[in-house]
């Protein structure tokens, strides 16, 4: 019998119609993994680690599901590639995409190979993460640090603002 695991999936999008991208995609996740799937609200924030004129659309969704996580890098990945995406960096480099999911969390699992590392270990750093999160799951206790995502949040450092979107 395979273990249920709370996933937590951080999606964003800065080209095109951004709304449109991740309420589709949302859509495609939900219909994939429908048990106890949650969203939270839209953000809107600055690109983060790159230079750009577009802002990014962000959010955070959460699910109950068995699958593997090799199995959820490849679901995600083929969702982005219907949007267009092709590649996730070039050479470390981030730049504006239709859409990018990024895993999370899965449960209290921790991961590093050279495919996939949960939890993400850039979320730490990143308030248009750890604020949507915080919305939907703020007492979830991150298996790294042992300290819930609220505490995560307080103790962020990252100065780009996250504004609630207003559609």
């Amino acid at each position: 019998m395979e273990t249920m695991r709370k996933v937590v999936l951080s999606l964003g999008s800065n080209l095109g119609d951004r709304l449109q991208v991740l309420e589709k995609a949302i859509n495609k996740l939900t219909r994939r993994f429908p048990r106890n799937f949650k969203q939270s609200s839209f953000y809107e924030t600055l690109p983060w680690g790159f230079e750009t004129e577009n802002l990014f659309l962000n959010c955070c969704v959460i699910f109950d599901d068995t699958i593997q996580p090799e199995e959820l890098l490849e679901v995600t990945q083929e969702i982005e590639r219907e949007f267009g995406r092709e590649l996730k960096s070039n050479n470390g480099s981030y730049a504006s995409r239709v859409l990018d999911i990024d895993i999370i969390y899965m449960g209290n699992t921790t991961i590093k190979t050279e495919k996939l590392t949960i939890p993400h270990p850039l979320m730490y750093v990143r308030n248009f993460v750890l604020r949507p999160l915080v919305e939907i799951l703020p007492n979830f206790v991150d298996p790294l640090c042992n300290q819930s995502v609220k505490e995560l949040l307080d103790r962020c450092n990252d100065e780009n603002n996250v504004l609630l979107y207003n559609k």
